[in-house]
């Protein structure tokens, strides 16, 4: 949380992932999962202090890499993601499901097979 005078100017919300499995190689990353600059305090710096002291912590942490998802349509927050040194990886798809709910089971099993 980044604050001034008792204002909160902006937040981050982390998650550290740690990945053992045999299958794939040991690997810890912080998952950041909400960031968000009071309107008064943006372009100011506030959103990119966070970010820095995320990669701080990160390192403290042993991670070897930051992650996160932005929306699509979030230009700004695209442009201060790259210019902070991220860079896409993957597109993230979802299916909203409201239309199939109340659908009975046509006697399919689970997978819809």
């Amino acid at each position: 949380m980044a604050k001034v005078n008792g204002d909160i100017m902006g937040y981050a919300f982390i998650q550290t992932i740690d990945i053992h499995l045999s299958m794939v190689t040991k690997k810890t990353y912080i998952y950041i999962n909400d960031l968000a600059v009071s309107g008064q305090y943006r372009n100011k710096g506030v959103a990119s202090f966070l970010l820095k002291h995320i990669e701080e912590v990160a390192l403290e942490m042993g991670a070897t890499k930051i992650e996160l998802a932005v929306h699509i349509f979030s230009e700004n927050a695209i442009r201060l993601y790259r210019k902070n040194g991220y860079k896409n990886r993957t597109i993230r798809m979802e299916k909203e499901l409201g239309q199939l709910i109340g659908v009975k089971n046509r006697g399919t099993d689970r997978n819809g097979f």
